[in-house]
């Protein structure tokens, strides 16, 4: 890409990424993360990143200013799935310092937090997103 922004890559471990954005200066970007979780557990620092907690800490250093949670149907569909997102977003309410309630408006789960927005919703609710994009897809929440 000629703005300096990563392109493409592929990566075992779907942390790396939080590392590649870092190096590369990517600032206040849009996350579309297409996963069975949010990888949003808390970080306490930056040395301490993996799987479970790149998405905070991507938010922590300003490199993500929303996150778009693509999480699976039954996340929305199913009461097991929904009473899931509430735990989450118990989880991102306490851990990101949340400026308001918990919304839900036809099928978008929204949450304003100190260090920006984290929304969940079915790849059919995915609305069109303008800015710098970054995509993290994981292959196994494809299955």
């Amino acid at each position: 890409m000629s703005s300096g922004w990563p392109a493409a890559h592929l990566f075992e471990h779907h942390d790396d990424a939080y590392r590649l954005w870092r190096d590369t200066g990517v600032r206040g970007a849009t996350l579309v993360h297409v996963d069975a979780h949010p990888d949003l557990a808390r970080c306490a620092e930056p040395a301490h990143v993996h799987i479970g907690n790149f998405v905070h800490q991507a938010m922590q250093d300003g490199i993500v200013s929303q996150v778009v949670w693509v999480a699976p149907d039954r996340s929305f569909t199913t009461a097991a799935g929904r009473r899931r997102l509430v735990r989450h977003f118990a989880m991102f309410a306490r851990d990101l310092d949340a400026h308001g309630p918990v919304t839900r408006h036809e099928g978008v789960w929204s949450l304003e937090t100190r260090y920006g927005r984290v929304l969940a919703l079915p790849l059919a609710a995915l609305p069109r997103i303008d800015g710098r994009v970054l995509v993290d897809l994981d292959r196994k929440s494809t299955r």
